[in-house]
């Protein structure tokens, strides 16, 4: 025997927060969902405080501006995704890698890419990485044969969010 369960919001039971919403077309809303995305504003080697220009969402994920970390509230899988644009050698052509880092140390994922000071060059990853509640990611940016920038403005930018 089929049960229909009709709801149109899902709250805690403590302080009522809205967890889940359904609108009267079906469409389903998660306004709590774990999620950041942010864009920096100075070419930097790491991301800390100073370079983070818009936080344009910051939901549930934290950001310790003094130490580049951003701190997850739950267990579970994340989407993780990073894009920056890169420049300059000190002569001919050298090699950057940005990488991003579980808890400082375990490199989870890690953007590579040739660098030439003639030419910005783009370079990014992305990936579904398992965290568990208080984990942290960091973006550091490390090179082999090269002297490098990463670049600020809309041109870099990162982003996370829970997928369950």
């Amino acid at each position: 025997m089929a049960s229909i369960i009709k709801v149109n919001t899902i709250q805690d039971a403590t302080n009522s927060n809205t967890a889940m919403s359904v609108d009267t077309a079906g469409r389903v809303n998660f306004p709590t969902l774990p999620r950041v995305t942010v864009t920096y504003s100075a070419d930097d080697h790491y991301v800390t405080d100073s370079t983070i220009q818009h936080r344009i969402t910051m939901v549930g994920i934290t950001f310790g501006g003094s130490n580049g970390r951003f701190t997850v509230p739950v267990s579970g899988d994340y989407a993780l995704s990073y894009f920056n644009m890169i420049n300059g050698v000190a002569s001919g052509t050298g090699v950057v890698e940005w990488n991003i880092k579980k808890n400082g140390s375990d490199i989870l994922l890690r953007a590579y890419q040739a660098a030439d000071s003639s030419y910005w060059s783009n370079m990014g990853c992305s990936g579904i990485v398992s965290l568990s509640a208080s984990d942290y990611i960091t973006i550091e940016c490390g090179a082999a044969s090269a002297s490098y920038d990463g670049h600020g403005g809309n041109y870099s930018g990162f982003s996370m969010h829970l997928l369950g």
